[in-house]
């Protein structure tokens, strides 16, 4: 059986909580069950079923025998079923590597899907610089309760081994023993009490816009996510023999060449329903040119969740990219900033600008 669903009995009192754990094995059905015509995953290639016996290496389970990894030297990606997750919720997932290339990484996002059609990130962790088996988890924010999937991105160079076994999603206040991927299926009988809290807030009005003129290294650094990759650096448009998008605009951020590079940006204000946008340019020469835009809600506990997220590929010349965000009504955020650039190609990131919802874009300029 690929696809568990565990339910057992509880009685909550204080708030709406789903108690069904999900367990996920790739002996069959992923073809089925997963795609790339979703989310982010869009422009990239599906991560393709393989099995331990053809790749000489040991399951983690007797019971295991297939598993997932991405096209060989080719960004791939994989989107889910929908499940019911909530917020405090953990996803598991055993993945094993064996690196040869810097490149060579996995990418999970979890994703709640919006009343509006826009799928908000809530969970996402990175994968590098790994040797063996591990068991990543991915902590949820998001609503109480609500209806997500998760999806995976991952590249592996050609003498690289980067696999997915198996995932599971853990509910807040149950135990994991009960949620076993390779043990028996089970359906029990779940209740719950129905609690609405509503709760005012105050929606902040302030724009934030940002060039690269000054500042960079005063104002974004490595933390976060950002923590093993090297830092964006700042250029210069009449080095490159490039045309700015504004005659006041004489400077921008790329990364490091052949390198994947990542800047996490000062704190500020934001709210759900705002928008971020950022000025990108890009004129690529391999299928790995990229940028990947993150928007982050610091949370109380030390956690910091995912409320925004968007991928840049396949982009030819200059493009306004708008990062929808979702998260709790006022909160105190920041960007990363993940990007690839081959040596022969152009990735830059001239500026950005955080829109509060409500507030017309024309007061926000960037080079006012």
């Amino acid at each position: 059986m690929v696809l568990k669903i565990f339910i057992i009995f509880s009685l909550l009192v204080s708030s709406v909580i789903s108690d069904s754990c999900v367990t996920f094995d790739f002996e069959d059905g992923f073809n089925d069950l997963f795609g790339h015509y979703r989310g982010s995953c869009t422009p990239f290639r599906l991560w393709h079923v393989s099995d331990y016996h053809s790749l000489g290496l040991a399951s983690p389970d007797k019971r295991s025998t297939k598993f997932i990894t991405p096209e060989t030297s080719s960004m791939s990606c994989a989107s889910s079923f929908n499940f019911t997750m909530n917020a405090g919720g953990t996803i598991e997932f055993n993945i094993y590597m064996e690196q040869t290339d810097s490149l060579d990484q996995v990418h999970l996002m979890a994703y709640h899907i919006g009343p509006d059609g826009f799928d908000f990130v809530i969970g996402m962790e990175v994968v590098r610089h790994q040797t063996g088996w591990d068991t990543v988890k991915v902590p949820l924010g998001g609503p109480r309760t609500f209806t997500g999937y998760v999806s995976l991105y991952g590249y592996s160079a050609r003498s690289s081994k980067v696999l997915i076994d198996s995932f599971r999603y853990i509910p807040p206040g149950v135990d994991a023993s009960s949620c076993q991927i390779y043990g028996s299926s089970k359906m029990v009988l779940k209740t719950f009490i129905v609690v609405s809290l509503f709760v005012s807030s105050v929606i902040s009005d302030s724009c934030v816009t940002f060039d690269f003129e000054d500042g960079f290294n005063d104002l974004f650094g490595y933390y976060g996510s950002c923590n093993s990759f090297p830092l964006w650096h700042v250029s210069d448009y009449y080095s490159l023999g490039l045309a700015s998008p504004d005659k006041r605009s004489t400077r921008f951020i790329t990364p490091e060449t052949s390198w994947i590079s990542c800047a996490s940006s000062f704190k500020f204000t934001m709210n759900a329903g705002g928008t971020i946008e950022f000025n990108i340019y890009m004129e690529q020469t391999d299928s790995l040119d990229q940028v990947y835009l993150m928007a982050y809600h610091i949370g109380p506990d030390g956690i910091d969740f995912v409320i925004g997220m968007e991928v840049v590929s396949y982009q030819d010349g200059w493009e306004t990219v708008k990062m929808p965000l979702g998260g709790p009504r006022t909160f105190t955020g920041y960007v990363s900033i993940f990007g690839y650039s081959a040596r022969n190609s152009t990735v830059l990131i001239d500026s950005f600008r955080y829109i509060p919802p409500g507030v017309d874009a024309s007061s926000c300029q960037i080079y006012g």
